[in-house]
């Protein structure tokens, strides 16, 4: 038992190492802000903001970044800290996008959007307030002060207004209630009866080949010669009898 004992405690301490690991690359994700942001923006502008005319797009540039709050996926979820920074694009001074990033297992994903509904709220973020994402509705949220009203354009489809945040998990549970569940094609849905099929086919005939092998003579039994058959013949008042081989 001691060799379990010491691989629980090595993977306990991988994982509070990657744990720790994460925490810090998300602390230092406001550096990554002031030095590499605005590169990483450049590889973005054309195919991200469309509306903006080319020759203000090399005048595009991120703003102040914020860190994340996300809902988790419990029935009752609760808000947490995320190790995800988000940022306003800026024009000037008019915010005309976002740009999102992360470090994850030694890569760094940068999203950028044109959603500028949430550049605004990110730029005018008070201090009590976070933006909040919402993993089973896909959109962000405005949470201060027991409050909670639409973030990113797309989260204006799920809430109007503001509402008092015990209120919006109730109209949630019925969003996520009336929400369609993703459909699967149905080649991919009858794929893992085709593989259960063909596995119990390739059973069966491995069962019989294995019974043939067993009750099938040996080459030494083919090769060997069957014995003689000798066969008495008796004729009507004939006292000896006649072998026949």
């Amino acid at each position: 038992m001691r060799w379990l004992t010491r691989l629980l405690a090595l993977a306990l301490l991988l994982s509070g190492l990657g744990t720790a690991a994460a925490a810090k690359d998300a602390e230092d994700e406001p550096a990554w802000f002031l030095s590499e942001a605005n590169d990483a923006l450049g590889a973005y502008v054309d195919t991200a903001f469309p509306d903006v005319k080319p020759a203000d797009r090399e005048k595009l540039f991120v703003g102040r970044p914020e860190r994340l709050a996300r809902l988790t996926k419990e029935p009752a979820p609760r808000v947490i800290s995320w190790d995800r920074w988000i940022a306003p694009v800026l024009l000037e001074d008019d915010p005309v996008g976002t740009l999102l990033t992360y470090r994850e297992g030694g890569d760094r994903t940068v999203d950028v959007t044109d959603d500028v509904q949430l550049a605004g709220i990110i730029e005018d973020l008070g201090g009590s307030e976070q933006v909040v994402y919402d993993p089973l509705l896909e959109v962000f949220f405005l949470l201060g002060d027991g409050l909670i009203s639409p973030a990113s354009a797309s989260a204006g489809d799920y809430l109007a207004g503001e509402v008092p945040f015990a209120n919006f998990l109730e109209l949630r549970a019925e969003l996520l209630a009336d929400k369609p569940k993703p459909t699967v094609p149905a080649d991919e849905a009858s794929a893992p009866v085709w593989i259960a099929v063909l596995v119990i086919v390739a059973a069966l005939l491995a069962l019989i080949i294995v019974i043939w092998l067993r009750h099938s003579p040996t080459p030494e039994e083919r090769t060997e010669p069957r014995p003689a058959r000798h066969v008495r013949i008796y004729r009507r008042g004939d006292t000896h009898a006649r072998t026949r081989h």
